[in-house]
């Protein structure tokens, strides 16, 4: 029974982190995916005026490193 609670409880944690075991959770998930989308955006070629949506955004890390790879009168917009 304690182990359902907990899985129930990490479930909702990834769908929508909140309180100290959300913050955990975005950390984790940060340290393990900011590698993989950098090598990513680092392949990308952005041109001078690009838009990106960012769905699903999180703490906006992905977003913010979206808009750092971007030229200067790009537009990058996140949407939880």
């Amino acid at each position: 029974l304690l182990a359902w609670i907990g899985c129930r409880a990490l479930l909702g944690q990834s769908k929508r982190p909140r309180g100290p075991l959300g913050q955990r959770m975005m950390a984790l998930w940060n340290r393990t995916y900011a590698p993989i989308y950098a090598q990513g955006l680092a392949r990308l070629v952005f041109s001078a005026e690009e838009r990106i949506l960012s769905l699903g955004v999180g703490d906006g890390l992905f977003t913010s490193m979206s808009a750092e790879a971007c030229k200067t009168q790009s537009t990058v917009a996140g949407i939880e």
